[in-house]
């Protein structure tokens, strides 16, 4: 450095030149300190910086593929993973496939010829089950394991059909054949045992309660609003034995019951859960509103394991503008996770995290975030 040069051996000039090499070590101290200061700083910027793509979930990597190839999202298989089934791809084939929605991994799990129509995950999602047609007046029904190795498949006489998992027995499922009239068939399906049989359950849409006992609403066609007694009966016996009086919707969960049912006044939703004990616990209640005399009830989803109900509430805005919010039954608090949401259908991940979300599942919502974003995405070449 120039400034460290001596101009002469005299003593003032080596009185002069100590203090400026004192001065110049104070400043060489003071700039590393700086420099260290900046560093520390830099790094907690960075660190935060990753804390918030962390808290967006930007990691999240959507799928691409040809606009015209994607059908829509399934359900989820684990806590990043999710199915998705595709339209007629250029070998003339229809697919479901598993995608990692970290990092972007796809698997075929099967192929058909024919359209797939739907497909079902199981509740411990060890199984899935496909229904493709090769006839608008049939059903092909085929039981898959999660690595593609086919356990059972069946063909019945259908126009639509519906299908229940046994949550105690993931290899039997509740199979409801509808017909062009509207008549109904019930069968009860054992991919084990490679059988399907008729049934007698008096009702379509019902639900497993138990290893070997069914819910299902007996609707009045003479009441109003859709409302009906809630059933249950087991596989075999005839006995029906009354559950709730009236109800609009129900779900069985793994430990509890979900009802809806109008209020007296016929003014107000109300959520309740039925426990195994029979306790009946009040979540919330919401305005009613109405399309064609039939009361609208928005979609819902409920995340069991963190005791939490999702559902889309009217904004301040009006009833065309809703927000998704997050009930939590034990503390009784709402959370307004998206505003300005479309009522749309929900599928959490087993962690209750991550939702599949939209009418094709094509968006994903971090509710840690309080995001959503985009599950598809165009290929260029698409």
């Amino acid at each position: 450095m120039p400034f460290l040069i001596l101009q002469g051996t005299n003593g003032k000039a080596l009185l002069g030149s100590g203090r400026i090499i004192a001065f110049l070590l104070f400043l060489f101290v003071l700039l590393a300190g700086c420099e260290t200061e900046n560093k520390k700083m830099t790094g907690e910027i960075g660190v935060q910086k990753a804390n918030s793509k962390n808290e967006s979930q930007e990691l999240i990597e959507p799928v691409k593929l040809k606009s015209a190839v994607f059908d829509r999202f399934i359900g989820w298989t684990s806590n990043t993973t999710a199915i998705f089934i595709t339209k007629e791809t250029e070998n003339h084939s229809f697919e479901v496939r598993e995608y990692d929605i970290w990092n972007g991994k796809e698997n075929v799990l099967y192929s058909k010829k024919n359209p797939i129509i739907t497909v079902s995950i199981s509740p411990r999602k060890s199984f899935l089950l496909i229904h493709t047609s090769s006839s608008p007046e049939k059903a092909d029904i085929e039981i898959i394991s999660r690595d593609g190795h086919s356990l059972y498949g069946a063909s019945i006489s259908s126009s639509e059909i519906s299908f229940e998992w046994n949550m105690n027995d993931e290899e039997k499922l509740l199979v409801t054949s509808f017909f062009e009239d509207w008549t109904f068939t019930n069968y009860l399906l054992n991919a084990k045992q490679k059988t399907i049989v008729p049934i007698n359950i008096p009702k379509p849409f019902a639900q497993w309660s138990g290893p070997d006992e069914f819910l299902f609403m007996d609707i009045n066609k003479n009441q109003q609003h859709m409302e009906g007694k809630l059933l249950k009966k087991k596989l075999y016996g005839n006995e029906v034995h009354e559950v709730v009086k009236s109800i609009i919707q129900y779900r069985k969960l793994n430990k509890n019951l979900m009802i809806i049912q109008l209020d007296q006044d016929k003014t107000s939703l109300e959520y309740k859960l039925i426990g195994d004990s029979g306790n009946t616990q009040l979540l919330f209640q919401k305005p009613l509103t109405w399309n064609n005399d039939e009361p609208i009830i928005p979609y819902w989803e409920i995340v069991e394991k963190k005791r939490t109900l999702l559902t889309f509430l009217s904004g301040d805005s009006g009833e065309e503008l809703t927000n998704l919010v997050s009930f939590d039954w034990n503390s009784k608090q709402q959370t307004v996770i998206v505003e300005n949401a479309e009522n749309a259908p929900l599928q959490c991940n087993p962690d209750g995290n991550l939702c599949l979300y939209g009418y094709q599942l094509e968006k994903i919502i971090d509710l840690h975030a309080k995001k959503v974003f985009d599950m598809v995405e165009a290929r260029k070449d698409g």
